[in-house]
């Protein structure tokens, strides 16, 4: 798992009521979180302050953990290259 993976499971974690990192890496969808759109807002918010990036402030809500994690990576990694 890599350094962004883990700060954005422990990001989203904070928003997500008695989920633990743990349970974020392990879940497939958001909606498996109890997030609603206010604490996925803010969840947005926060990766963008803590990782640099510049995310879309209308977030696409059928996209799932892995594809988020995924996408959050590579504009890291586009950001850094």
């Amino acid at each position: 798992m890599s350094d962004v993976a883990k700060k954005i499971y422990e990001i989203v974690s904070s928003y997500a009521i008695k989920k633990s990192p743990e349970d974020v890496a392990n879940a497939e969808r958001f909606e498996d979180l109890a997030l609603d759109s206010v604490g996925l807002m803010a969840i947005l918010d926060e990766i963008e302050e803590e990782l640099g990036v510049k995310l879309d402030q209308d977030p696409n809500i059928n996209i799932t953990v892995p594809e988020f994690v995924q996408l959050i990576e590579s504009l890291v990694a586009a950001k850094n290259a």
